[in-house]
C-alpha cells in the first residue's frame, strides 16, 4: 500500500497550478541557438517551417521531410532548438527517421496498432526516447509559464545535447565551435538577472538522455558536447533527467513512450482495455541480441514451457543500405529512405501490441542499467522482469543508476527505502535461470496485486499531450512533469557543493 498512497496522494481535488506546476511561475530561457556558432548551420539552405521549442508553433503537424532533387528548391522542415532536423545528421535513412521523431509537436510519428482495433482514436505516437526536453517545454509554456521573467520563481535550461552530439558524431562542426556555443550559453545565462539571483539554484537544466553520458570530459557524449556535469557552472542547479543516481540535485523521470492521452476519458479507455485483455501467463524477451545477452537469450529458448524469445527485426545500430545520392534516383530513394525508417515505427507498435498479450516482459539492460521497454511493459499493464543490479552482465551494471535508486525520488521514497516501490511492480532477479524460476512459481494472488498496483501506477507513467491545456479533474495532475515539478517544489535542493565525490553527477 505504501506505493500507491505515495503515488495517489495527490490526486483527490481538481487540478490547478500548483498541481500541475507545483506552484511554480515558470519562465524558459530563451538560449543562444547552436545555428549562430556552427558554420555548416550558417550555410543550411534549408527553410525551417517550424520549431518544436517555439512557444509560437501549435500545429500538430509537421510538414513532410522531402529530400529534392539537386538544384531544386531546399525543403522546408521542422527545426530543434533552431537547428533543422535534416542538417543535424547526413542525409541518411536515420535523419528521415529524425526529423519525423519531431512531428506532431515532439510526439513522433503516429502509431498505427492493428491489433488495437477497440481503441481507435486514442493517440498513440513512436516517441524519441531522449524527447524529455521538448516534452517538458511545450508543457511548460501550455501550463506554469510566467508572463515576464521577474515574475518566474523557476527557469528552464533547455540544452539541445542529444542534437548536438549526433551532429558532433557527423563531424558537422569542430571543437572550437562546441567549444564557443558553450561559452555563449554561460555568458548569456551568468548575465541574466535571474540566474545572478540565486547563481543559478532556482533552475533546472534539462539533461534528455542519462546523466553517465556526460558525467565527465571524458564521456564520449561530453566530448562531442563540451558538456558535462561537474562544471563548476553548473554546481548549484537542479538536473532533470531520464536515470542517473539518487541526488540532492538531480530528479529522474520514466521514459517518455507511447500514449499521450487528452483526457480523463482517453485515460479510462486505455486502463480498462489493458486491465481486461487476456494474458497468456508466459515471459516474452523481445531484446536485439547482445553478447551479455546470449545467455538470457538462450536460457529462454530453452524454457518452451514458460518464455518466448521475439527478436526484434532490425536491432538498433543494425547497419542498414543508405544507398548513393548521387546516383540513385531521388524519387526512389526517398521511398526507400521511408521504407527504412518506417521499419522501426513498426516494430515499435509490433513491440508494445505484444506487451498487452504477455503477462510478463524480461527487460535486460543494454548501454544503460535502465531502459524504455520496462516502462513500456508497465504501461501495457504486463509485470517487467528485471535483473539485480549486482548481476551486472544483463542488468547492465552501475549499481547507483539501476531502478531503484534513479526513480525514488520521483516515486517519493528516499534512498533508505528506495526499493520498496520496485518490488511492488517488477520481479527482480538473481540472474537468467532464477528469473524464469520465479516466473514459473509465482501465486496467482502476487500476480493480481501487481497489477492492481501496476494500474494504480500507469497514470502517473504519462506525458499528455503536447497540446495539453490541463482540462482534466482526475488523471491529469498525476502525469509525468507535474509529479517532477511537484517533487522539485517539496525537495528543493539547499544545499552547497561541496566539490567532493558528492557532487559528482
Amino acid at each position: 500500500m505504501l506505493l500507491l498512497l505515495a503515488l495517489l496522494s495527490p490526486a483527490s481535488a481538481e487540478a490547478d497550478a500548483g498541481d500541475l506546476c507545483g506552484g511554480f511561475s515558470i519562465w524558459i530561457h530563451d538560449l543562444p541557438k547552436p545555428s549562430r556558432f556552427f558554420q555548416a548551420y550558417q550555410e543550411s539552405s534549408s527553410r525551417v517551417e517550424w520549431d518544436v521549442a517555439s512557444p509560437l508553433d501549435s500545429d500538430l503537424h509537421a510538414p513532410e521531410f522531402q529530400e529534392p532533387p539537386q538544384h531544386e528548391v531546399p525543403p522546408k522542415v521542422p527545426a530543434i532548438a533552431g537547428l533543422p532536423c535534416d542538417e543535424i545528421v547526413e542525409k541518411t535513412w536515420y535523419q528521415y527517421t529524425f526529423c519525423a521523431a519531431v512531428s506532431h509537436l515532439g510526439m513522433g510519428p503516429a502509431l498505427e496498432v492493428p491489433a488495437w482495433e477497440s481503441l481507435e482514436g486514442l493517440p498513440f505516437y513512436d516517441t524519441y526516447s531522449f524527447s524529455l526536453d521538448w516534452l517538458l517545454l511545450r508543457y511548460a509554456r501550455n501550463l506554469c509559464h510566467a508572463d515576464r521573467e521577474e515574475e518566474a520563481d523557476l527557469f528552464l535550461v533547455s540544452l539541445p545535447l542529444p542534437l548536438i552530439q549526433k551532429a558532433a558524431a557527423e563531424h558537422r562542426f569542430d571543437t572550437d565551435e562546441l567549444t564557443s556555443y558553450m561559452a555563449g550559453v554561460k555568458h548569456f545565462l551568468h548575465s541574466s538577472a535571474a540566474w545572478r539571483r540565486h547563481e543559478g539554484r532556482d533552475h533546472v537544466l534539462i539533461v534528455s538522455k542519462t546523466t553517465n553520458d556526460y558525467k565527465d570530459g571524458h564521456q564520449v557524449a561530453s566530448r562531442q558536447t563540451q558538456f558535462h556535469n561537474g562544471d563548476p557552472f553548473w554546481a548549484k542547479t537542479t538536473f532533470l533527467s531520464i536515470e542517473g543516481p539518487y541526488h540532492a540535485r538531480l530528479v529522474n523521470v520514466p521514459y517518455p513512450t507511447f500514449f499521450h492521452p487528452r483526457s480523463d476519458a482517453d485515460v479510462e479507455r486505455w486502463l480498462d482495455f489493458v486491465a481486461n485483455t487476456p494474458r497468456n501467463g508466459r515471459v516474452v524477451l523481445s531484446v536485439g541480441e547482445r553478447r551479455q545477452r546470449r545467455p538470457l537469450i538462450n536460457a529462454c529458448k530453452s524454457a518452451e514451457d514458460v518464455c518466448d524469445y521475439e527478436p526484434l527485426l532490425r536491432p538498433l545500430g543494425a547497419p542498414v543500405d543508405d544507398g548513393d545520392a548521387a546516383t540513385e534516383d531521388p524519387e526512389a530513394r526517398l521511398a526507400r529512405l521511408k521504407e527504412q525508417a518506417a521499419t522501426y515505427t513498426e516494430q515499435y507498435a509490433s513491440t508494445i501490441s505484444m506487451y498487452t498479450k504477455y503477462t510478463f516482459a524480461m527487460q535486460p539492460g543494454g548501454d544503460t542499467p535502465t531502459r524504455r521497454g520496462f516502462f513500456d511493459t508497465l504501461i501495457c499493464g504486463g509485470i517487467p522482469v528485471i535483473f539485480g543490479p549486482l548481476h551486472s552482465r544483463v542488468a547492465g551494471g552501475f549499481v547507483e543508476r539501476y531502478y531503484h535508486p534513479s526513480y525514488a525520488r520521483f516515486f517519493g521514497y528516499d534512498v533508505q527505502n528506495a526499493t520498496e516501490w520496485l518490488e511492488q511492480i517488477a520481479i527482480v532477479a538473481p540472474g537468467e535461470q532464477a528469473a524464469l524460476t520465479m516466473v514459473r512459481e509465482i501465486s496467482e494472488e502476487a500476480v493480481e496485486r501487481m497489477r492492481r498496483n501496476i494500474l494504480e501506477l500507469i497514470p502517473s507513467l504519462l506525458f499528455w499531450d503536447t497540446r495539453w491545456r490541463g482540462e482534466s479533474s482526475k488523471y491529469g495532475k498525476r502525469n509525468v512533469l507535474a509529479r517532477a515539478l511537484r517533487e522539485l517544489r517539496d525537495h528543493p535542493y539547499t544545499g552547497e557543493p561541496s566539490g567532493d565525490q558528492e557532487d559528482n553527477l
